[in-house]
């Protein structure tokens, strides 16, 4: 087993639970720290983290620091209105199952009594909060809750830019660092990526874990609504670009060079 440790920084709806149950392929479930409680805060990352070779959960770059030494950072982007879809499809879907904190339940309460249109056009809405830039969040929170990643909404629901600008600047600094990028869209081949750069067996067909079906089309939006939902998530398609460009030349990398050590 490699001797840097694994942070699988996975942001909500992007493929991290595909990302995670293929990571258990190769780790042992003794070996690795599963965060699900909420809040969570920096000590128990630090002492959790001792003695494990993975640590996951939807925890926010926060939780960086709080390790014993840096991990090496994984993490997968998302096209973000197609995130914003799986989003609202998941919170509905799931609206009384039992499987959110109070505050998400709320909202997906309201997601299977309301059309996504309206959620979006809804300054009140707390889905916006979710899909605000929500991948810059992650990769630049600073809260001393983990799994809190930063917002970027005014109390009258409008996007705060300046804010917004000041953390897609630090999120497009850390995932520079970050020991391997992917991208859902290219999730197959960035596993192999991952798999060269690790020194591990290829991972071969991988199945896709949580997947929210019959999903609503962007096209299937009112075209306020739609527009609406590119402002708030514009940021988020930057940062998925610069992802998607880093995956390509990682991989670019691994297939030119062959297996290398992973470095952070």
């Amino acid at each position: 087993m490699r001797r840097e440790r694994l942070f699988q920084l996975h942001i909500p709806k992007t493929a991290g639970t595909t990302l995670y149950s293929v990571l258990l392929t190769r780790i042992p479930r003794e070996r690795v720290l599963l965060m699900t409680k909420d809040p969570v805060c920096a000590g128990e990352v630090t002492a959790g983290a001792e003695g494990v070779d993975l640590v996951a959960g939807h925890l926010s770059w926060a939780a960086v620091g709080a390790f014993p030494e840096p991990p090496a950072v994984l993490t997968v982007l998302r096209d973000p209105v197609e995130r914003a879809l799986s989003v609202y499809s998941y919170l509905r879907v799931n609206a009384g199952a039992g499987i959110f904190d109070p505050g998400s339940e709320g909202t997906a309460q309201e997601a299977a009594m309301r059309p996504l249109g309206d959620m979006l056009l809804d300054r009140t809405s707390g889905l916006r909060h979710v899909v605000a830039s929500n991948q810059v969040g992650y990769l630049s929170g600073d809260e001393p809750n983990l799994r809190q990643p930063a917002g970027f909404l005014t109390p009258s629901g409008d996007l705060d830019t300046p804010k917004l600008e000041r953390c897609y600047e630090i999120a497009e600094r850390n995932l520079l660092t970050c020991a391997w990028v992917g991208t859902t869209e290219t999730l197959d081949r960035d596993l192999e990526t991952l798999a060269a750069r690790l020194g591990w067996p290829s991972f071969g067909a991988v199945q896709r874990r949580n997947v929210t079906r019959d999903r609503q089309s962007a096209e299937s939006l009112p075209s306020r609504a739609r527009r609406e939902l590119e402002q708030l998530v514009e940021a988020d398609r930057e940062l998925h670009a610069r992802a998607r460009t880093i995956a390509d030349e990682r991989y670019r990398a691994v297939m030119t060079h062959g297996d290398q050590a992973i470095t952070s």
